[in-house]
């Protein structure tokens, strides 16, 4: 755990061996409730009721979920609920589960990097946290802090990783461009109410799909991103709509739509740009259905 030993804190707020494995059990379990492809599809795969994977997540980790019995078995559940819902009493530690620094973050960014190939994403991560320690408020609250004069450098390097990461990776053209054409894919399916080509084709956790049905929790638990592309691809072969077959092999064969103007890239806002103004449409014609008009947004 973080440096902590000279501190005088309430007896409340620990920083013992129960409370790093309640605190690392919770940075494993921040993202449990993500839909397959992450934030693309959250607003189609959330189960009903929920607006948000975060609040997806709790709900997985209640007392009657598998995950949570298990929890329960080696530690504090409510412990472990508590950070992910920003609420434990150890302030410090709440934002090293979710923040603007945190466990998820630091994750992530070297991982992508690394697997992406590339080296925007990289900074001293084990530097940054020799640099941070823990003080009080005037609450007498634990608090996290950075030495500045140690840690400055590392933290700039941490955030330059981060924005570079996400200029270069994640908002790349072709990643842009994929996730458009998989909402398309999924709004489609929603504009076939009870489509029976719909429901033989698709597993069977997303078989709730063709009635315009939310997932419920079982069935989110079972869907992956494998489940989405079986899917995609029976759709692609064999689906009755030429519309959505079409979309599926698109998706299949990256032929993604390209970007006419990539903002995210630009140095000036379109605002800036005096007189400038986009209007762009482009019509694709399926071979299945001549009559087909697809418009495409760069």
């Amino acid at each position: 755990m973080l440096r902590s030993a000279d501190l005088d804190l309430p007896l409340t707020v620990r920083f013992d061996r129960d409370t790093e494995k309640e605190f690392c059990i919770a940075s494993l379990c921040h993202d449990l409730g993500h839909t397959p492809f992450s934030h693309v599809l959250e607003n189609t795969l959330l189960p009903e009721g929920f607006r948000s994977h975060e609040e997806c997540t709790r709900a997985l980790l209640s007392t009657e979920s598998e995950v949570g019995k298990a929890i329960k078995s080696i530690s504090d559940l409510e412990a472990v609920r508590l950070f992910l819902s920003q609420e434990h009493i150890n302030k410090a530690l709440n934002v090293l589960v979710s923040g603007s620094f945190d466990a998820d973050r630091a994750d992530y960014i070297l991982r992508d990097s690394y697997m992406c190939g590339v080296n925007y994403g990289q900074y001293d991560l084990n530097w940054l946290f020799h640099s941070m320690t823990i003080e009080t408020n005037l609450n007498e609250q634990p608090i996290l802090v950075l030495d500045g004069r140690r840690g400055l450098d590392s933290l700039r390097q941490f955030l330059s990783a981060r924005r570079y990461l996400y200029r270069q990776v994640y908002f790349h053209s072709a990643v842009r461009g994929a996730q458009i054409l998989l909402k398309a894919i999924f709004d489609r399916i929603q504009d076939l109410p009870k489509n029976a080509s719909t429901k033989a084709l698709a597993p069977h956790c997303l078989k709730g799909l063709a009635t315009g049905q939310r997932l419920s929790i079982g069935e989110f638990i079972a869907a992956t991103d494998i489940e989405v592309l079986y899917m995609v691809r029976n759709f692609a072969l064999r689906h009755k709509d030429a519309t959505l077959r079409y979309l599926c092999r698109l998706f299949l064969d990256r032929q993604l739509p390209k970007a006419a103007l990539d903002s995210a890239k630009s140095l000036h806002p379109l605002t800036q740009r005096g007189g400038f103004k986009i209007e762009l449409q482009q019509s694709i014609i399926c071979d299945d259905n001549p009559g087909l008009s697809v418009g495409r947004q760069g």
